[in-house]
Parts: C-alpha cells; sequence; structure tokens
C-alpha cells in the first residue's frame, strides 16, 4: 500500500511540476544574440537577430557599407566571436 501512495505522491509532484513550467521554452533558448560594430570596432547595437539590427540601424537596400554584425563581444565591448555577412544600407 505504501508503494502505491509513493507512486500516487511522484505522479502528483510531476503533474504539478509540468503545470507550471513556462511552455514557451524559445525565450531561454534565445540567447544567441547579435552585435553590430562599426568599421572601427566602435559597438552600435545589439538585437536576437541579423534582420532586426538591420531594420534598425540600416533599413533599405542594400548598397554600401553599414555595420559588422559579429555573434559575441568582449567585455570592453569589442568584436569576438564569428563575424556575419555585414550589414549594408541605402546610398
Amino acid at each position: 500500500m505504501k508503494k502505491y501512495r509513493f507512486a500516487l505522491l511522484a505522479l502528483t509532484v510531476s503533474a504539478i511540476t509540468f503545470a507550471f513550467t513556462p511552455s514557451d521554452l524559445s525565450k531561454k533558448a534565445s540567447m544567441s544574440t547579435v552585435y553590430a560594430f562599426s568599421s572601427s570596432g566602435i559597438l552600435m547595437d545589439s538585437a536576437g537577430t541579423r534582420a532586426e539590427l538591420k531594420s534598425r540601424l540600416c533599413p533599405g537596400a542594400d548598397q554600401i557599407f553599414c555595420a559588422e554584425v559579429w555573434t559575441s563581444k568582449t567585455v570592453n565591448n569589442e568584436p569576438a566571436g564569428t563575424q556575419l555577412q555585414d550589414l549594408q544600407k541605402p546610398q
């Protein structure tokens, strides 16, 4: 009888834990921030995606250099990680 009570208690705790776990795990998983730097290495902005940076900093047709995009930065706000495709802006 004690085994059934323990199993029922474990099932109840699991159900309660599952009920209060947030269903949108993308907020936790979206730790991928990209950083925009000027050609001289000055941090301009950061966002969750490259497209967000493009819309904030350099909207319009791709014609001339706007910013370098990196996957990370140092504690001194210098580019680090992997360099992604540069952002372009209208002339």
